[in-house]
């Protein structure tokens, strides 16, 4: 199952955006998913850290 999200980029993200999204040959809905999966795991990762303080 996937959920459908909208989100407004600065014109500068967006064009950087588009120039990997190019560069790789992969969809930007890919690069900003694997975006947004690298930030949840950082951050749990974090939570953890600081649970352990």
């Amino acid at each position: 199952m996937s959920v459908s999200v909208s989100i407004r980029l600065p014109d500068e993200t967006a064009r950087a955006l588009e120039e990997v999204a190019w560069a790789i040959d992969r969809p930007k809905t890919f690069l900003i998913r694997k975006a947004i999966e690298s930030y949840l795991i950082e951050q749990a990762d974090y939570q953890i850290a600081l649970d352990r303080i």
